[in-house]
């Protein structure tokens, strides 16, 4: 057998499959020092461009793979015309990121818009938005019932996303090739535990959850693929009683670092046993493949003059219009999907309208009974009327009473169209908005039924 020859392709065994893995590296990145966490820290708090606060920073720096990259991107950010962010414009605001290599082990994932029509186990969190002087920051707090809460929901996330679609082999064969959105995160927990600080994929969620898949390994299914990702992503560093307290985004941070090192020494080891000569192994480039993914990281957000949402609101819709203009073009949601989505943006805006149905009026509730923050059973209170049944249909029955009357439909609608670049919308374009919003409390029971009901509601 002639020997291996360093950087031609590898076919390994893949569960019932080959797959030629046409390129794997022999070392794995360093991690990178304090110092140059820090100037990344400093250099993002002097950015004109970027708005973010300082914990945030912390966690781009913890994240960045070469933080002095980043670093470089950010003090040349001193005006749009000559910065190196990345820029993206969209209907109200202006984007801007860095693009940088981030550790696996330091991605949370986000909300799966591709099953924002679905009722699952675990409810998503509720997401707010921040500003600082009225200008937009670039981050949002994802607000849970607890710490077990959020666990649930990344596990559910990642498991359901890879029963839907898995990218494993390509990843092992070329790696993650095209970036995930990413921007930092604040955890926080209504039974009082501290906040926690990170970054969360917003695009590539499919991809991130994939390239666990590929550390996990060819036999692992979603569930015990999903148990990996906790595993790494919730470790804790046990303090000492010697150590000073450290707060719960470093315990996680520091855990996260460990699990990285564990990953380093096992790679060493699998590369050593193979030697010169012989191909690495497959366990070696699992870890090789899968230990840094390429991201672009937003980082700055701009509101444009005469926009129609509040501050706090623009980073996530601006974030929002991005992603769903790329699931128009690449492997698009399903329509439900893209329903829930452009429903709850035009909602959204039809709060912050002129229609003269303002928050005082009680539309913000109704916006929340819509998009699946209040249950149904708190129809009454949202609608200021206890003789109103707590439950399914009568939530349905109020919420379409509400969503077509006169000023609210054309508002939403025009809205509606604004979101989706249409010039028109018909009645049963409208409907079609409105159905996934209106079965929201049968869906997990009536899967079978829901595409022909859907149907037939528009």
């Amino acid at each position: 057998m002639p020997a291996y020859e360093t950087g031609a392709p590898i076919t390994v065994e893949w569960g019932n499959q080959q797959v030629e893995v046409s390129t794997v590296d022999r070392e794995l990145p360093d991690a990178s020092v304090v110092e140059d966490r820090n100037k990344l820290v400093k250099a993002g708090m002097n950015a004109p461009l970027a708005s973010l606060p300082e914990d945030a920073w912390h966690a781009v720096a913890r994240a960045a793979v070469t933080p002095e990259t980043v670093t470089l991107q950010l003090r040349e950010a001193h005006n749009a015309h000559a910065s190196l962010l990345l820029e993206e414009h969209v209907d109200g605001a202006t984007l801007r990121s860095v693009h940088t290599k981030v550790w696996l082990s330091e991605l949370f994932p986000g909300i799966q818009p591709r099953m924002g029509q679905e009722l699952l186990a675990v409810d998503d969190p509720q997401v707010q938005g921040m500003a600082e002087n009225g200008i937009p920051q670039a981050i949002l707090h994802y607000r849970y019932e607890s710490l077990n809460h959020l666990k649930r929901h990344v596990r559910q996330t990642i498991s359901s996303t890879l029963y839907r679609n898995s990218y494993e082999e390509s990843i092992l064969s070329r790696r993650v090739t095209r970036a995930l959105i990413v921007h930092p995160i604040i955890y926080d927990f209504d039974d009082g535990t501290e906040s926690v600080c990170g970054l969360v994929a917003r695009d590539g969620i499919t991809r991130l959850a994939s390239t666990w898949k590929v550390l996990a390994g060819p036999d692992k299914g979603p569930e015990e693929v999903a148990d990996l990702a906790m595993d790494t992503l919730f470790a804790q560093y046990q303090i000492s009683a010697s150590e000073p307290a450290k707060p719960l985004t470093q315990r996680m941070a520091l855990g996260r670092q460990n699990k990285r090192k564990q990953l380093r020494e096992e790679f060493g080891k699998e590369i050593a046993k193979a030697g010169a000569g012989k191909p690495p192994s497959l366990r070696s480039i699992q870890i090789a493949q899968s230990y840094q993914v390429p991201t672009h990281v937003t980082v700055g957000a701009q509101a444009h003059e005469r926009g129609a949402l509040s501050a706090e609101d623009v980073f996530d819709d601006a974030l929002r219009s991005i992603l769903a203009s790329v699931h128009v073009e690449f492997k698009p949601w399903d329509t439900a999907a893209q329903n829930v989505e452009v429903a709850a943006r035009a909602l959204k805006r039809v709060l912050h309208g002129n229609s003269g149905a303002t928050v005082e009026d009680g539309l913000h509730a109704v916006y929340e009974l819509a998009v699946g923050l209040r249950q149904p059973s708190d129809t009454p209170d949202v609608y200021g009327n206890p003789s109103i049944p707590g439950n399914g249909l009568w939530r349905a029955i109020q919420l379409l009473h509400t969503l077509t009357r006169p000023a609210i439909f054309e508002e939403m609608r025009s809205r509606a169209k604004e979101i989706k670049g249409d010039r028109r919308m018909s009645d049963k374009g409208y409907a079609g908005l409105l159905g996934p919003i209106v079965d929201y409390p049968w869906r997990s029971s009536k899967k079978s039924a829901a595409q022909q009901a859907r149907n037939a509601w528009s």
